[in-house]
Formats: structure tokens, C-alpha cells, sequence
């Protein structure tokens, strides 16, 4: 699917399907992200690198050929290629192992991605979606509608947005909130907390919170999908709603 190239037309087809069963976007929007996990992998240690060294020791190989003249060549040459086959291949040292990177949030420490989203405040569907990587700050990525509100949370305070900026407010540092901020930021926050369910129902019904890919593109692909999951999901609860 990346190397085609087609997974953008299918996002796309998804949501021009939505808007044709009259789940268009009106009232509003919901932005925010959650972390999506990877293993980290380990580079070569020193030890590695010290064995290599050894091998590569001229001293070391002329010694090896002394002790091996008085045994067959024939079938030393054939256990070595059975050795050799069976031996993965080594990353070079400094060679990327992970797309992901570490991020910090309060007292713990993730390794991986990103997964930001945009929904609608009305239907609950996803409207926008986008893969990064886990460092990046979730501000810097706005999937805002021009001409609709985009709710979000003190993450996004001060942030550029397409949308009308509906983001609650952060205080700063000798400059604490007044009254009406914050009495503005209890009514953002009970808008926003739908989005919460969208990320809970991603990771422990379709474990969209823990990856083995390494690539961002995959790790974007994989996303997508659950989304599309959810979807679907979302479309039959809102359906069988209209039916009742």
C-alpha cells in the first residue's frame, strides 16, 4: 500500500462515504494525540565491535590457518557456509534501528510515535488523521477545518490553527488564570473529553497502542486502519441509533 501510493485515496473514499450518509462535519472539531508504542532496539555494544576487531586481526587469521592444516579444508569449508547461512545479518553501527523516538510526559518516558486525530463534535467520527513521530509536539501538527472550532487542550494553547482556535488556556509563569478563562477551559474540557473514548476504544479493542514496525509510514498505515476500524464501529452505534 505505500509503495502504490493508494492509502490516501482510501481515507479519502472513507470520508466522502461518511458525508454521503449525511455525517457531515458542522458544529465543530476535536484535536489531540496519544503515544503509540515501539521497541526501541539496541545498537551494537562495544563488545561487538571488539570481537570484529579480533576477526579482522591479521595475527589472529594467520594463526587460524596453522591450526587448521591438519584438519580436511573440504569440510571445514562446508560447516563454515552452514555457520554463515544461519547468522543473521548485523546492522553497522550508527545505522537507524528505529524511526521512533523518546518523548516524556509527566514522570514516564515513551518510545515510538504518534498518533494525532480530528473528530467531529457531533458524530464522533474521525475526520483527519496523521502518524509522527513520538518527540514532535503535539501542537506543531494542525488538522483544523477553515471556518468550524477546533477544540483542544492546554497542549494546544497559543498554537496556529486553520479552524477558530478553541484550545484551553494555559497559564504562565507570574500571569495565573482569571476567572473566566477558567470557567472557559471547564466548558472546552467537557467538549474535548469525547475524544478520550475514541483513543480508548483504538487500544484495547483493536491494540492500536503498541506497534512492531520501525518505519513511520507503517506505523501511519497501521494507524489508518484503525481508525478506518473505528469507524465503521462508530457508523453502526450511530445507525442503530436512527433506527430506534
Amino acid at each position: 500500500m505505500i509503495e502504490c501510493g493508494r492509502y490516501e485515496d482510501l481515507w479519502k473514499e472513507l470520508q466522502r462515504q461518511i458525508d454521503e450518509k449525511g455525517f457531515t462535519v458542522e458544529k465543530g472539531t476535536i484535536q489531540d494525540a496519544t503515544f503509540i508504542l515501539s521497541d526501541p532496539g539496541q545498537k551494537r555494544n562495544k563488545k561487538d565491535l571488539q570481537g570484529d576487531d579480533k576477526k579482522k586481526d591479521p595475527d589472529s587469521e594467520a594463526i587460524k590457518a596453522i591450526q587448521i592444516q591438519d584438519f580436511d579444508k573440504d569440510l571445514l569449508n562446508i560447516s563454515d557456509n552452514i555457520l554463515n547461512s544461519n547468522t543473521k545479518p548485523k546492522r553497522l553501527d550508527g545505522d537507524p534501528i528505529n524511526e521512533g523516538s523518546w518523548a516524556k510526559k509527566g514522570s514516564k518516558s515513551f518510545f515510538g510515535y504518534k498518533g494525532h486525530i480530528l473528530i467531529d463534535t457531533e458524530h464522533h467520527l474521525i475526520r483527519k488523521i496523521e502518524t509522527t513521530t513520538a518527540s514532535l509536539h503535539d501542537s506543531q501538527v494542525d488538522l483544523g477545518i477553515e471556518g468550524l472550532p477546533r477544540y483542544a487542550d492546554k497542549g494546544y494553547s497559543g498554537a496556529k490553527t486553520r479552524g477558530y482556535d478553541a484550545a484551553m488556556k494555559k497559564a504562565a509563569r507570574n500571569h495565573k488564570l482569571g476567572i473566566r478563562d477558567i470557567l472557559r477551559n471547564k466548558r472546552i474540557s467537557r467538549k474535548r473529553s469525547h475524544i478520550e473514548r475514541c483513543f480508548a476504544v483504538m487500544k484495547r479493542a483493536h491494540n492500536a497502542g503498541r506497534v512492531s514496525i520501525t518505519t513511520i509510514a507503517r506505523a501511519g498505515i497501521k494507524f489508518m486502519m484503525n481508525s478506518i476500524v473505528y469507524n465503521l464501529a462508530q457508523l453502526k452505534y450511530l445507525a442503530s441509533i436512527q433506527s430506534t
